[in-house]
């Protein structure tokens, strides 16, 4: 899962950033290092991500919570403009917590300003249990 800072960047300053997400330390781990590698710190970071710990309700400050990683503690994330996710729901339960997630990480609308956009890929339901019930659950919240 990426998600994407509210800032807009600028050649001078690239101060929106892309934020890339797991629940697997591993994974971010392997992700941190292709990020130096490619010496991308500037635009990407990687924040730890579980989709059972938001609450769908949008009343914690700062949007979406960024779980304990390296011994730093859970904590509040800002709202994002965009989210690109794929392959993120295996059960039933996995799409409810994806669609309480993508509600609490993206900006919401407001006066004269559309809120942010997620764009999901999933494999059909044939493959995939709970995908079926994904996208009443988004309309849900």
């Amino acid at each position: 899962t990426r998600l994407r800072d509210t800032q807009e960047p600028t050649p001078e300053d690239p101060s929106s950033k892309v934020i890339i997400t797991d629940i697997n330390d591993t994974v971010l781990e392997n992700i941190s290092q292709n990020i130096k590698l490619n010496e991308m710190e500037s635009v990407a970071s990687v924040a730890k991500l579980d989709f059972y710990r938001q609450f769908g309700n949008n009343y914690i400050p700062g949007g979406w919570i960024e779980s304990e990683m390296k011994g730093m503690i859970e904590q509040p994330r800002k709202p994002v403009d965009v989210i690109l996710a794929a392959d993120i729901i295996c059960q039933r339960e996995d799409a409810i917590a994806a669609a309480k997630t993508i509600h609490d990480a993206l900006v919401p609308p407001s006066e004269g300003r559309c809120g942010g956009v997620a764009y999901i890929v999933c494999a059909d339901s044939g493959h995939r249990f709970g995908v079926e019930i994904f996208a009443s659950e988004c309309e849900g919240i």
